[in-house]
């Protein structure tokens, strides 16, 4: 924000005073000097249009500078929101620190960094853009931490998944950036609401993932395990483990023991030998494994063709 004249707007004067709670919101709770960590300028473009010149619908981040829209149809001016201005500014954090690629679930990390520090900034609530949304023209937020559905039970423009099994693959949005950041988001959301733990405390632990254990490529999964050594590092066990639980209730695992693994009893019982479909029968053969050798020979020399739908071993039942 630069002006030549002692004429400030409104807009100009809320842009600067966003800008400058989160410059000090870094430095004072994670110790960084701006993007660069060494006290470099912060630039950013207010009143920027889109590109038939009408009141641009979005704010970005790109090549150290940010740039903040009017609004058109959805929001009023943007840069009047401490928790954008807060998202947007995270983004150079992130590229002067693990340099999330943006495309996939790296591109989703990059955006989920950058709502996470916006709630924690703008502590009122859980909620992206909702001081400067048009209500009736979307829903009472860009986004939610609490509830990436964001009550879009339709799957519309403003749903994110909250859970792995709801994971979007799509190619457009850089693979879907904006969208599965949800997943991401609302482990963090289950991990600061945790006893024991505050958003700022929980933070302070993604904070740390950024700046030490995350690279340009790192996935959802990559996520957990920084976040939890982080959690271990800075406070203990106790914070370990409720980092865990807040991955595992969205469904990212470690990569090695899933909990969903750990829970499942093995059953002793006899194996089954099942087969279907032979020579177009619809009957469900079942036999023992350990039966006599001519029962699976006398299968095989049944009259072609032999459709084998399924030749399965469980156990006490059927599959």
């Amino acid at each position: 924000v630069y002006n030549t004249t002692n004429s400030w707007t409104g807009l100009q004067i809320s842009g600067m005073a966003n800008l400058s709670k989160v410059y000090d919101f870094y430095k004072n709770n994670y110790s960084r000097t701006s993007l660069d960590n060494n006290g470099g300028n912060l630039y950013a473009m207010l009143n920027v249009a889109d590109k038939n010149g009408l009141g641009l619908d979005n704010a970005y981040y790109t090549n150290g500078i940010m740039f903040f829209g009017n609004g058109y149809n959805f929001f009023k001016p943007l840069a009047a929101s401490l928790d954008i201005t807060a998202h947007e500014m995270t983004h150079g954090v992130v590229e002067k620190t693990a340099n999330l690629k943006y495309y996939s679930q790296s591109g989703a990390l990059n955006e989920s960094f950058a709502d996470i520090f916006g709630v924690t900034i703008d502590s009122t609530n859980w909620l992206i853009g909702d001081d400067v949304v048009f209500k009736n023209n979307i829903s009472n937020a860009l986004r939610s931490l609490s509830d990436p559905h964001n009550n879009d039970k339709n799957t519309g423009p403003l749903w994110q998944p909250k859970f792995m099994y709801e994971y979007v693959n799509k190619t457009s949005d850089n693979g879907g950036v904006h969208t599965n950041s949800g997943i991401p988001n609302f482990a963090f959301y289950l991990m600061a609401t945790s006893n024991n733990m505050n958003r700022l405390k929980a933070s302070k632990i993604y904070y740390y993932a950024l700046s030490n254990y995350l690279t340009n490529n790192s996935n959802f999964t990559d996520l957990r395990l920084a976040v939890v050594k982080s959690a271990q590092n800075l406070y203990g066990t106790t914070e370990a483990l409720l980092a865990n639980i807040a991955f595992d209730s969205v469904g990212i695992f470690d990569g090695v023991s899933p909990s969903i693994e750990k829970k499942l009893i093995p059953n002793t019982g006899p194996e089954i030998l099942s087969l279907y479909g032979v020579n177009k029968d619809t009957t469900l053969y079942l036999d023992s494994i350990q039966a006599p050798k001519d029962f699976m020979f006398n299968i095989i020399m049944l009259q072609s063709p032999i459709f084998c739908y399924f030749l399965v071993s469980f156990y006490n039942h059927l599959l």
